[in-house]
């Protein structure tokens, strides 16, 4: 017989869970204005280890960004980007006592940080139009020109003190007939005076262990000079600022000069010879171009070429065929990275204006075609050069076999945009092309502010009241009066077992023992119920 307590739970149980069906709950008040979010990018380039503020930039940067996190409301979500070659999200709207605690994670990983790429993923993390983008960065690190859009604000804090510092920019190799008729060869290479007064730099030129050249340049404050260099034709030369100035990572670089035999460049693909691509590497200046099939492709093939092409393919493996020099176009996958769904981001945002594999090209009327481009996450040794606005264009760095081969990609698929159809293509491949004779580091951004960059935060959602739901509450309750019931159940099956196995024994009971066990079981019954 089941008892009316027991009935009770059961129906109680039946009552919680049609209750929890119906989701109540009640709305909250929306966010305050207080707890408008914050992301703050800051600057992760070599210039942050400068000792000028001690122990360092990247100490005090870590301490200015610690203060305005203690200074924000305990509920404020805070996203915090690295800005480097490529930027890192190192965490998102987290509360400022996560974010206080991710500032270990900041140290200088390039020797330039692309801070558009960087302030761009910081605004798209605001999802709100009250959001602010707080820039840290060091003091000669050039910084765009900024304009907030759609409510956002836009903060700046500069660590460190103006500071002597002069600077190589990115060497280029060139070859031609002169009015004569042979080929002669120069080097061509920029050096910056970073600081507020004049100075005069000497600059030398290495190739193996001999020194081949040398120039002193004299630089007004804020000034650049270029210097042409003569050269020999297959020469590896390093060339080296003589003076000590407070950053020396800037101060050194080589370039491999084209040899006078022509570059000879293997393109693997599937497309035929009169393909867009096969045409403009076909065109680049003292250029031997072969084509060769993917099932047809050798290790061979890779180590015999002075520029190894790979369209749309990779070989099986994670590992990138050996090469001098790598040139991958729409991979479609990518070691070290991530080749991931679709971009949405179709058309060209912006670039590096210091990449020499991008001097004279003109992206901006770039478009794509849907699925011509996919998103690419960049291993930390690809730089990049051109960019949308949610994924690379054009990188270069090095990756491969061995380790450090001079790597240079197209993440479009050119047959899928209208990118052979525009002027830049063949200048891009003859820049490419001269690119993988090798350098050290990309190329520092140049003193003068690129274009304006308007940040603009992701699609804001309308703010409806935060709910809180009962329903999860009300189902535990349902559960936890189950097990009471199961348990109650349990305890009285015990009982009646109990006084039934009392019962059988009184049948070979004595009279008195019998008398006994009856009186027992008359106080175990309950008051009221007649004796049988």
């Amino acid at each position: 017989m089941v008892l009316p307590g027991l009935l009770a739970l059961q129906a109680l149980v039946v009552v919680l869970l049609a209750v929890a069906l119906t989701r109540p709950g009640h709305d909250r008040a929306a966010p305050s204005a207080a707890a408008a979010p914050v992301a703050f990018v800051v600057d992760g380039s070599v210039r942050m280890a400068m000792t000028d503020e001690r122990p360092s930039r990247l100490a005090a940067a870590r301490s200015a960004v610690a203060q305005r996190l203690a200074h924000l409301p305990a509920g404020t979500p805070v996203s915090l980007v690295a800005a480097g070659a490529t930027p890192r999200l190192l965490v998102r709207d987290a509360r400022p006592a996560k974010a206080r605690a991710a500032l270990a994670r900041l140290t200088p990983t390039a020797l330039t940080a692309d801070l558009r790429a960087a302030l761009a993923l910081a605004a798209g993390q605001l999802d709100r139009t009250a959001g602010t983008v707080v820039l840290v960065r060091a003091d000669g690190t050039a910084t765009p020109r900024v304009r907030p859009a759609g409510g956002l604000r836009f903060a700046e804090q500069v660590i460190g003190r103006p500071v002597a510092n002069v600077a190589l920019g990115h060497p280029v190799a060139r070859c031609g007939a002169t009015a004569d008729g042979p080929t002669a060869c120069r080097v061509l290479v920029t050096v910056r005076n970073e600081g507020a007064a004049s100075a005069r730099a000497r600059l030398t030129v290495r190739e193996g262990d001999r020194d081949v050249g040398a120039r002193t340049v004299a630089l007004a404050a804020g000034g650049r000079a270029d210097v042409a260099l003569p050269a020999a034709a297959g020469a590896r030369l390093v060339l080296r600022l003589a003076r000590g100035d407070a950053l020396a990572a800037d101060d050194t670089t080589t370039v491999r000069v084209p040899a006078s035999t022509p570059t000879r460049i293997v393109l693997v693909t599937d497309r035929p010879a009169t393909s867009a691509l096969a045409r403009a590497l076909a065109a680049a200046p003292g250029v031997s171009l072969r084509r060769v099939a993917p099932t047809a492709f050798r290790t061979a093939d890779g180590r015999d070429a002075d520029l190894l092409v790979l369209d749309r393919w990779l070989p099986s493996g994670a590992a990138l065929p050996a090469a001098r020099a790598l040139l991958l176009v729409a991979p479609p996958q990518l070691p070290g990275g991530r080749v991931s769904s679709p971009a949405h981001a179709l058309t060209f945002s912006d670039q590096d204006p210091g990449a020499a594999v991008l001097a004279g090209v003109d992206l901006a009327p770039l478009t794509i075609d849907a699925d011509g481009l996919r998103t690419i996450t960049l291993p930390a040794s690809l730089h990049a050069a051109a960019w949308t606005a949610d994924a690379p264009l054009v990188a270069t760095g090095r990756l491969g076999d061995p380790p450090g081969t001079p790597t240079a990609l197209l993440a479009l698929d050119p047959e899928r945009s209208d990118l052979p159809q525009l002027p830049a293509f063949p200048l891009l491949m003859s820049n490419l092309v001269a690119w993988s004779h090798g350098t050290t580091h990309p190329a520092l951004p140049a003193t003068a502010a690129p274009r304006t960059l308007t940040l603009r935060p992701a699609a804001a959602p309308a703010m409806l009241p935060a709910r809180r739901e009962w329903w999860p509450w009300l189902v535990a309750a349902a559960l936890l009066v189950l097990l009471t019931e199961a348990a109650a159940a349990g305890w009285i099956a015990a009982r009646g077992s109990t006084t039934e196995t009392a019962r059988t024994m009184n049948l070979g009971a004595s009279p008195a023992e019998a008398t006994a066990a009856q009186s027992i079981d008359a106080r175990d019954k309950p008051p009221g119920t007649a004796a049988r």
